[in-house]
């Protein structure tokens, strides 16, 4: 009984460090963590219907060690682009959008400690939509949204989105919202739900507001374009003292391109840094008994 109940343990254990196949992880900058990947993927084609995949995202991979979180998100949409001329909508060309992060709550409630990762420097993006822009940031940087420019908003928020106050005309939100609302019909699916369907994207696309976080404390890469789709893989990592992730608390991840076309999240539990360390050692305790009991 002794044998079957620590067998049953490893497999309950390995399976919530279940990894997606490894030919899902093209090389990337944290191949040499040995990382265990926990993700979410996005329902395919449910994408905007006007440019075929190339806003089709794949979904987010979250991992994490004591001290750091990793993100990986799988999508066609190429990083590298860059709005040109007066107005990015009359083009049809965006950017990336920047990472967004809530510690404790969601965007869909507007709760939690919001952060976000700059992905570009906003050199030409969404800021021709909006009549009243928000501050500079810096690829690659931490930024922490909640009550920077809030009007006393809890959450980040998202420019008229059905948690705006209203105030000021939204000038106050720390997020800019996607203008895209119209997903693929066909699909039948609507990803991820934004808390209304009301004919308008309530995403986070681009951080508007924020109080860079100090330090080096976050990074940004991408790796692609790959042979197949997804075409690329965008990288982002951050500390987790940096976002007060220091206890185990659930973390929202979302991420999607500016115009908001198509978007996908993460959503579960970091354990805290000890718990990490003793199921880790628990694993390797495991895996070494069953060793020495076959020699």
């Amino acid at each position: 009984m002794k044998g079957f109940a620590s067998s049953f343990i490893l497999l309950v254990l390995l399976v919530a460090f279940a990894a997606v196949p490894a030919s899902a992880n093209p090389a990337g900058p944290f191949d040499s963590l040995g990382l265990h990947w926990n993700w979410c993927p996005d329902p395919p084609n449910d994408s905007s219907p006007f440019g075929g995949s190339t806003f089709e995202i794949y979904g987010i991979g979250v991992a994490w060690t004591d001290s750091t979180i990793y993100v990986n998100v799988k999508t066609n949409f190429d990083p590298t682009a860059t709005p040109s001329g007066g107005d990015s909508y009359g083009n049809n060309t965006f950017s990336a959008g920047d990472l967004y992060l809530n510690v404790g709550g969601s965007f869909q409630s507007r709760t939690g400690d919001v952060y976000g990762i700059a992905t570009t420097s906003h050199g030409n993006e969404v800021t021709q939509a909006y009549s009243m822009w928000g501050g500079a940031v810096t690829a690659g940087e931490l930024y922490s949204i909640t009550d920077a420019n809030e009007n006393g908003e809890l959450h980040g928020g998202v420019k008229g989105g059905s948690g705006d106050d209203g105030a000021t005309g939204g000038a106050d939100d720390g997020w800019a919202s996607g203008t895209f609302e119209g997903y693929n019909p066909g699909s039948g699916i609507r990803s991820p739900g934004d808390g209304a369907i009301d004919g308008r994207n309530d995403y986070p696309t681009l951080i508007r507001y924020g109080d860079e976080v100090a330090g080096d404390n976050s990074s940004f890469a991408y790796t692609g374009p790959h042979g197949s789709n997804p075409k690329f893989d965008l990288w982002y990592s951050v500390d987790r003292a940096a976002i007060g992730l220091t206890c185990a608390n659930d973390l929202q991840v979302f991420w999607a391109m500016e115009c908001g076309n198509d978007g996908s999240e993460w959503n579960g539990e970091v354990p805290e840094p000890a718990t990490i360390a003793l199921i880790s050692a628990g694993l390797a305790a495991m895996v070494n008994r069953k060793k020495n009991r076959h020699i």
